[in-house]
């Protein structure tokens, strides 16, 4: 009730439209992960990792997770993966479960169809696991299938995203937004548009004057990975930003706002190769030592682009140690500020001061440390064009942590 009494006293407001200014707030920076190693027995059955991304699967028809608390799909692009799990070239598609109470993978030969004698990169599965588009030198590829246990049948292409000689564009992903099929990708920036598959023999994308641009106009970024709020859209993405040079670095994009500020995550000299969210941890493939799989502990914010009358979904990851419960509160104001750090908090505080209120807690209450909600909106004319900046304050008392998220926006329409 509070939540609602809070929208409805921004009526007669006009909350600033300013860039979000903060980042996830990183409590622990780069490190070797224990996650994801190599190895037999429940580790990865490759020699080495070039990208990674991780996602819980969805139902399509009632929104629920597949996948329970703490199990992960997980698809990666490996090299040295035997012919048993589909290894064909010297890269290839893996697909696989990840258990992370237990440190257990468990490999799969879904994407053994998928692999060529050549190179395979960038594998990525819609939320509901029942598409997928894989990266190949001459163009985009598609495939699909009935039931998210099944393996992949052959994959074809994608009409419109073929190369010619050198193709400029690269690392494929799917998502939903407002109950499109869209398709994802890096082109000196990312790039959306639908997705065609009424015939999924052909799937297509639509014309280039449809394109959206969702990345700043100058900004050198790449390898998308779709983040699904609550209802089953992309609401956000980690990404991969390219500064010059032989270096990438993990960002973070709380919106598909192209003129939402985007906050870099991992900033190192490193070449970084797709950033995989798991709860409170991003997960990344380093180039420069592929046997190793490094991560960062964040807490994130994802806010939601929704109509007056509709159900508002906020979602929120942080980290977490063992079984007890964090809580990240989340507040709203009326603007946005410079990221300031606060003495005793992780990250930075980005909403103002003046006029800050609380709008909701959330609890994350198991192994998949995240945390969501899901609110009507109340059917108010007024309400129409509020642009609301929010962010958490997750805090751990075991741990004895608190650490600000990043900064979101809850727009109505």
């Amino acid at each position: 009730m509070r939540f609602l009494l809070s929208l409805s006293s921004v009526i007669c407001l006009v909350c600033s439209f300013l860039p979000a200014q903060a980042g996830p707030g990183v409590s622990k920076p780069l490190h070797k992960s224990p996650y994801l190693t190599f190895g037999t027995g429940g580790k990865l059955p490759a020699a080495a990792v070039d990208q990674i991304t991780l996602f819980r699967l969805r139902d399509p028809k009632n929104k629920g997770w597949i996948d329970r608390p703490g199990l992960w799909t997980a698809t990666l692009t490996v090299r040295g993966l035997a012919a048993k799990w589909g290894g064909k070239g010297s890269t290839d598609s893996l697909i696989g479960k990840y258990d992370s109470t237990t440190g257990i993978f468990t490999p799969s030969a879904q994407a053994a169809k998928l692999n060529i004698v050549g190179n395979d990169s960038s594998l990525q599965l819609d939320p509901t696991g029942l598409y997928a588009v894989i990266d190949r030198d001459d163009a985009f590829y598609f495939a699909s299938r009935k039931s998210p246990t099944q393996a992949f049948g052959n994959p074809v292409v994608i009409q419109g995203r073929i190369g010619s000689f050198i193709k400029s564009f690269e690392a494929p992903a799917l998502g939903w937004v407002g109950g499109k099929l869209k398709l994802f990708w890096g082109e000196s920036g990312i790039f959306m548009a639908d997705l065609d598959i009424s015939n999924p023999a052909k799937p297509k994308i639509a014309s280039k004057s449809s394109w959206v641009r969702i990345t700043a106009a100058k900004q050198n970024a790449s390898l998308p990975v779709p983040i699904t709020g609550p209802d089953g859209d992309t609401e956000g993405m980690v990404f991969t930003n390219y500064p010059g040079g032989f270096n990438a670095d993990i960002a973070f994009m709380e919106d598909l706002d192209p003129k939402t500020m985007t906050h870099t995550v991992i900033d190192t000299k490193l070449y970084l190769d797709t950033g995989a969210i798991m709860g409170g941890l991003i997960l990344t493939a380093n180039r420069n030592s592929p046997t190793v799989v490094e991560q960062v502990e964040a807490s994130w914010l994802l806010g939601d682009v929704e109509k007056v009358g509709g159900t508002l979904d906020l979602l929120a990851g942080t980290p977490k140690k063992g079984k007890n419960v964090v809580l990240t509160t989340v507040f709203a104001s009326l603007s946005t500020i410079k990221a300031s750090p606060i003495t005793g908090f992780f990250g930075n505080l980005g909403i103002a001061p003046a006029g800050i209120f609380p709008l909701v807690n959330l609890l994350h209450p198991n192994a998949s440390e995240m945390a969501q909600v899901s609110v009507p909106i109340p059917n108010l004319p007024g309400l129409k064009g509020v642009r609301l900046p929010i962010q958490g304050v997750s805090i751990d008392a075991v741990a004895k942590t608190r650490a600000f998220t990043n900064t979101a926006w809850i727009v109505l329409k």
